[in-house]
């Protein structure tokens, strides 16, 4: 899981097991192979947009998902590599 070092220094005074806490479910999609981002509101910065908290170590492809699964997300596409983003505004997402 990558991204862990660059969010624990936003802390801001968090305690280890706080910080634990917190990552834990991001860590458990990143093991999946789901790119992880959390919402802004949590460090009080710019609003709007997601940062990146987890990065897997093997993404998941689509087509290692159900059929039926993998039909739904084809209709979604992201005009952005989630590997090369840091953020991503939440007006990105609006057209996906």
């Amino acid at each position: 899981m990558g991204g862990s070092s660059r969010g624990r220094s936003r802390l801001r005074g968090w305690k280890e097991q706080g910080f634990e806490r917190f990552i834990k479910d991001f860590a458990l999609m990143a093991s999946k192979g789901l790119f992880s981002f959390d919402t802004d509101p949590l460090f009080r910065t710019q609003k709007g947009r997601y940062y990146l908290v987890a990065i897997p170590e093997r993404t998941l492809l689509a087509s290692e998902l159900p059929q039926d699964i993998g039909k739904l997300l084809s209709r979604v596409r992201a005009p952005l590599r989630f590997t090369e983003c840091n953020y991503i505004q939440e007006s990105t997402t609006a057209g996906w």
